[in-house]
Order: C-alpha cells, then sequence, then structure tokens
C-alpha cells in the first residue's frame, strides 16, 4: 500500500481495526490538519464479505450527510488503487470500550452523561431517517474533555427501507453481544432498536459486565444506583419494542429527570457509602454471578424533620406565655374601665354597676393555644434577689427570704 492516498492523506499509524477495514491516523496535505482515515481493501471485502464494498459506501453516504457535535465528521471519501477510504474526524482520546475496560463500573453520573451524548447524536441519526443499528463501545468515542462521538454507520439502514430483510444468505448483521431481540431475530427495525443498544451500553457502564440475559436491572449488581435511572435502563431493554422509550429524546428526558431527582443526587450517595462498607466488592467484574446478587427494593428517601423537638416545645411555650399576657392585658383593661364613674351630678355614682358600654372595651384576638391545666412560664434566674424563693408572707424582704411573723 503507498504511503498516500489519493496524493493527498499521508497515512501514519494504525490506531483501530475490525473485520475488513483498518483505521489510520493521518494527515491531509492540502488543509495541513490531522485526521482519521478508514481503509477498506476492497479485494479482500469481496471475498471476505461481498456485502462490505457496498456497507462502506452506504457508510461514507450516510454518515457524510450528518453534522452533529456528537457524531464523527466526515470529512471526504474516495478510492485508490483498488481501496476505498473514508477521511474522518480525528478525536483525541479513546474509545468507550477502552475506557470501560480502564475504569468501569463508571460514577453513575459519568455514565448517565456519556448516554445522553450517545442518544443527542441518534436523535440527529433518527431525525434524517437513519438508525445506526450497531452502537457499542467499540464505536463510541470519548475525548479528552469528556466529548463524547458516535461513529461507524457501516451498517446503518434508511428507516424507509427497512422493510428489506435485514439479513443476507442467514446472517446476522451485528455484534453479537449488541444485538437487540428484533436483530437476531432478523424482524423489523427501528428507532425502538437504537434505543435498546443504548440500554445495554448504560449497563456496562454502571455495574462493568457485558450485559446477558433479559434481566437488565443494574441494581442487582450494584446497589448505589438510583431506582429512577435503573428504571430507564430496564425500560430501554425490554424485549418488547413497543414497550421501551418511544425515541432517544424520550429517553433523554426519562435521564435528565432521572439524574436530577433527591433519590439521585441525595439517597444514592449514602448508600453507595453504606454499600462500600458492607461489601466493598460487590460491584466489581467477575465478583458474583448475577443471580447471586441480593435482591433490591426501590429506594425512597427518608423523611427529614424540618423543626428540632426541642425548638418545637419551646415554641409551644413561647405561645402559651404569649396567651396569658394577652389575658392579662384584656383583664386590667377590663378593671380600669370598671372604676366609679365620676358623674357631676352627687350620689349616681355606683362602683359595682358602672361599666363602660360594651363596644368601646377593645378586643382581644383570638389565640388557639394547646390545652393546659397549669402552665408555669420559667422565668430566667436573676440572682439571689430575684429568685423568687421568699419564705414568707408578712414581713418579708425585697430579696424574697423575709421570714414569717
Amino acid at each position: 500500500m503507498s504511503r498516500f492516498l489519493a496524493d493527498r492523506y499521508e497515512l501514519r499509524e494504525i490506531v483501530g481495526a475490525g473485520g475488513v477495514a483498518r483505521v489510520h491516523r493521518a494527515v491531509d496535505r492540502h488543509l495541513e490538519r490531522d485526521v482519521a482515515i478508514k481503509v477498506l481493501d476492497d479485494e479482500q471485502a469481496r471475498s471476505a464479505d461481498p456485502s462490505g464494498r457496498d456497507r462502506f459506501l452506504r457508510e461514507a453516504r450516510s454518515a457524510a450527510r450528518l453534522q452533529h457535535p456528537h457524531l464523527v465528521t466526515i470529512y471526504d471519501a474516495g478510492e485508490d488503487d483498488g481501496q476505498l477510504f473514508l477521511v474522518m474526524e480525528l478525536v483525541d482520546g479513546q474509545s468507550l470500550a477502552a475506557l470501560i475496560g480502564q475504569r468501569a463500573p463508571l460514577p453513575v453520573d459519568e455514565a448517565v452523561s456519556i448516554a445522553i451524548q450517545i442518544l443527542d447524536g441518534l436523535s440527529a441519526v433518527h431525525a434524517d431517517g437513519l438508525i445506526h443499528r450497531d452502537v457499542k463501545p467499540a464505536n463510541v468515542l470519548v475525548d479528552r474533555a469528556g466529548r463524547v462521538r458516535l461513529t461507524d454507520f457501516g451498517i446503518a439502514k434508511r428507516l424507509d427501507d427497512i422493510e428489506e430483510n435485514l439479513t443476507s444468505a442467514g446472517m446476522v448483521v451485528g455484534t453479537p453481544t449488541y444485538l437487540a431481540p428484533e436483530q437476531a431475530a432478523g424482524a423489523r427495525l427501528g428507532v425502538a432498536t437504537d434505543v435498546y443498544l443504548v440500554g445495554l451500553v448504560l449497563y456496562e457502564m454502571l455495574t462493568g459486565r457485558r450485559p446477558t440475559g433479559s434481566a437488565l436491572d443494574p441494581r442487582g449488581l450494584r446497589r448505589d444506583v438510583p431506582g429512577p435511572i435503573a428504571d430507564a435502563v430496564v425500560r430501554a431493554t425490554d424485549p418488547e419494542p413497543h414497550w421501551r422509550f418511544g425515541s432517544a429524546q424520550e429517553m433523554i428526558d426519562q435521564l435528565r429527570l432521572a439524574a436530577s431527582s433527591p433519590v439521585a443526587t441525595l439517597v444514592a450517595p449514602a448508600v453507595a457509602a453504606a454499600a462500600a462498607r458492607v461489601e466493598p466488592t460487590a460491584v466489581m467484574p467477575g465478583n458474583r454471578a448475577l443471580g447471586d446478587a441480593p435482591p433490591t427494593t426501590a429506594i425512597a428517601p427518608v423523611p427529614i424533620d424540618p423543626v428540632p423537638t426541642g425548638r418545637r416545645r419551646r415554641g409551644w411555650l413561647l405561645l402559651a406565655a404569649a396567651a396569658i399576657v394577652v389575658a392579662l392585658v384584656v383583664g386590667l383593661l377590663v378593671v380600669a374601665g370598671a372604676s366609679p364613674d365620676e358623674s357631676d351630678e352627687p350620689g349616681v355614682s355606683n362602683p359595682s354597676t358602672s361599666f363602660p358600654p360594651a363596644t368601646s372595651l377593645p378586643v382581644a384576638p383570638v389565640v388557639s393555644a394547646p390545652p393546659t391545666t397549669a402552665l408555669v412560664v420559667p422565668v430566667p434566674d436573676q440572682g439571689e434577689g430575684g429568685n423568687g424563693k421568699g419564705e414568707g408572707h408578712g414581713h418579708g424582704k425585697k430579696n424574697g427570704k423575709g421570714k414569717d411573723d
């Protein structure tokens, strides 16, 4: 193979390979920029996979129309000396598969963020009338800033052509581990197929395990996953397409809502800490079989009393004291109003019957207080002279220490 393609692209080291194609780091000498070039050996492709060339050309046509922050951008495509090539944006980072291998299980917020970005890219794919059909960690690139790009549209399919048989000579197209049930059965595919695949990827990010079987609840392996997020994974991976999310955007909305819920932001960290103390290795790959995981239940936030009990008791006492003060003030006002009427005519004053008219009395506010039989309002200690400890009632001194006669 020549060092240059189309007298423009200088090929350098191989950065990825799969099937009959390989990806090189390269330099576009016309624009002086680094690019990634996917090269398909046409002769090898024809012998290994008769439809490989057609899929490669379909990828070039499909991906070239799509421009989105979470999709790898296609710059150019061509053929040189029997070799088909596709020139793409070079992402300075690594595949999600490598990231999972290094760090899984990922923190919940990081896994959810990556899933949302994948779904965001898929929304653009679906809006263009395509389904990706091969969403898997190896086809997701994560740059050093955490930005995600979905790549490899080699088996993308137009939705208006979906009635065509999805298998060729009995061959199922896709990666065995990442196949929706309808893909494995050669049945009709749709947007729900890509949603299912994202659910598998999210499950693997959260658990560090490749998905197997139909019980894809991440809480079976990791107890700190918040219930709403685990429920999103379960719904996305339902065997029946009509029970899954109806669109990539619908799953995005559910994940964002779940990530912002009190259960996700408050309860999950506490449960994670408890789980780490009880069983530190419970969520590590290879630790135990899925069926051995302890049963889990939905996590509900624990209600917290916003007012301490002591403070509430003091509040009731203050309210009762206020009621007593109001009652005393009203009584004093009534007594003051009952003083003898100093009439200009002598002999008509009668202290026992002369009261102001009822309409002239101030109306005391009604204060509801807890029913009590005897209320004692605590008085702060003011030292020996005012401590209220007088022992006599006759000639006691001011300081309350007088003796009885």
